[in-house]
């Protein structure tokens, strides 16, 4: 048994540990990489839906059927004070399932719009349209129509 008694050669029993400390510290880097990736992708996809649905209801308000417009982007000023008073009217018209809104229009012209519907709460998503505002025959100014959406919890 000269072997055991040979102090010539030291046996190393741990020599594998500092690399497989370098790979579990690699695969601990690359599943949070992974997850933080995938987290920015579902925060892009809820984005993206939120505009698609404040989108929609933009195109909605402003086609020649709403009942805010005369002709296809032109919002009536007698209608819309209408609409401020019965909001279920717009709130039929629109149907959004799952999301609430509100509808506002911007005009260096006309600052006596009110808003319609409830303040944002939480992750919102905000589209605006010009449009033409009609105040009265024959006298239209400009302006953005501006629709607000974000998800009922």
């Amino acid at each position: 048994m000269k072997f055991i008694g040979d102090r010539k050669g030291v046996a190393e029993e741990f020599t594998s540990l500092p690399a497989l400390v370098i790979v579990m510290i690699g695969f601990a880097i690359f599943f949070a990489m992974f997850a933080n990736v995938y987290m920015a992708h579902n925060e892009k996809l809820k984005a993206a839906e939120l505009a698609e649905a404040a989108h929609y209801i933009a195109l909605k308000l402003t086609n020649a059927e709403s009942p805010l417009t005369d002709a296809p982007l032109l919002i009536n000023k007698e209608k819309w004070d209408d609409v401020v008073k019965h909001e279920e009217i717009l709130r039929k018209y629109c149907k959004p399932s799952s999301y609430n809104y509100s509808i506002s229009i911007s005009s260096p012209f006309v600052s006596d719009f009110k808003m319609i519907g409830g303040k944002a709460k939480g992750d919102r998503m905000s589209v605006s349209m010009k449009v033409a505002i009609k105040l009265a025959d024959g006298d239209v100014k400009y302006g953005k129509l501006i629709v607000t959406v974000w998800r009922e919890k």
